[in-house]
């Protein structure tokens, strides 16, 4: 008798952009584009489409969209659970804890298999705090969760989940086009000769927007200016710090496919209070950008001081004096972003990305 061929539904509830959700178009486009079955569930919060929507459906892969209004969790399962029924998956796999619930809810009275990815929790307010503390209790009945680093599955083993059911796997990364220097520079307003670190995501605690502008704070009245693309619940009071302090930064808010950008800048910074294994590393890599960041969650993993400059976790001054080092040496910057490029191509290609995706499936349905 012939087996089903594997046929993965991937669910997830959009924010306008952020690393989960450009993990899931590279994960579904990849799968689309190698032959795999493999589809999308979006759960909107807004009446306008999430910006994942016509991205997913430029690459060909099949998308449902649900949408019922901010907290309408009941009637977001009921339509879930019509879509998995109408598309019958070998295994349903979630992105981000809103999805867990939701996906948890449809999944349990169809009976599919339930695979989630741990992006990363980020801590923040009191409010996510619960839905994170409650996300770990729920991913306990998950058959598998895969886990982007091995911090992160160290503390979700810690949290009560069955080890046997923790997989690592590190996010892979599927090529994408960067706009040359010039463009990029000229779509961002910045001079041609400017020298310039560049900062990319959500502005919000955990991903330190203010610890990179307290770093640049202590470069200012020198030759390098930060850039901040992304928005967030802190933008208003960074932008208040760093006219406060003197920091040399522009911030551009939000822009649609920010990592086609990537070559505008001569240094990307990451300043993460706490992290997966970020995008945004692997863009900059991919980009031939040198990196300056904090060794944090799956960042060691990916690079060390021969592929970037690292510095000591939360401290500002010494981020600032990498990204003085990292603007200041043309041919250490150039040498550390070659070997950065390197392991990009060795570890992070997509084929050994869907294939340890694979094995966990594979684990779930035996």
């Amino acid at each position: 008798m012939s087996r089903r061929p594997l046929r993965v539904m991937h669910v997830i509830a959009p924010a306008a952009f952020g690393g989960a959700e450009t993990v899931v178009q590279a994960l579904a486009e990849s799968s689309v584009a190698s032959g795999r079955d493999a589809s999308v569930a979006l759960i909107s919060q807004r009446i306008e489409p999430p910006p994942l929507l016509q991205g997913l459906r430029d690459a060909g892969v099949p998308v449902d969209l649900i949408y019922h209004g901010r907290r309408a969790y009941a009637a977001q399962a009921a339509a879930l659970e019509s879509v998995l029924r109408s598309r019958q998956p070998s295994v349903v796999h979630t992105h981000v804890y809103l999805a867990d619930f939701i996906g948890w809810a449809a999944a349990r009275r169809t009976g599919s298999p339930l695979v989630a990815t741990l992006h990363g929790h980020t801590g923040g307010s009191p409010g996510n705090r619960l839905y994170e503390w409650l996300d770990r209790r729920l991913l306990r009945r998950f058959d598998a969760v895969i886990c982007v680093s091995e911090e992160s599955r160290r503390r979700l083993a810690r949290s009560g989940c069955d080890p046997a059911k923790l997989h690592v796997v590190r996010n892979g990364f599927a090529p994408r086009a960067f706009l040359a220097r010039e463009e990029a520079r000229r779509l961002l307003g910045i001079p041609q000769e400017a020298m310039v670190a560049g900062w990319i995501g959500r502005l919000s605690v955990e991903k330190g927007p203010d610890l990179f502008v307290d770093a640049m704070s202590g470069l200012r009245g020198g030759d390098v200016t930060g850039v901040a693309i992304g928005d967030g619940e802190q933008r208003a009071s960074l932008e208040e710090r760093a006219q406060r302090s003197g920091a040399p930064i522009r911030f551009m808010g939000a822009m649609p496919n920010a990592s086609r950008l990537m070559r505008a800048f001569d240094v990307v910074v990451l300043s993460s209070r706490t992290e997966g294994t970020p995008m945004v590393l692997l863009d900059a890599m991919a980009a031939s950008v040198p990196v300056v960041a904090f060794p944090v969650g799956g960042i060691p993993d990916v690079v060390n001081e021969a592929s970037a400059w690292l510095a000591l976790p939360g401290d500002a001054p010494a981020l600032g004096e990498a990204i003085r080092n990292a603007t200041g040496s043309a041919g250490e910057a150039s040498a550390r972003a070659r070997a950065a490029r390197a392991t990009l191509d060795r570890d992070f290609g997509t084929e050994r990305w869907l294939a340890d995706i694979d094995r966990v499936y594979a684990s779930v349905l035996a």
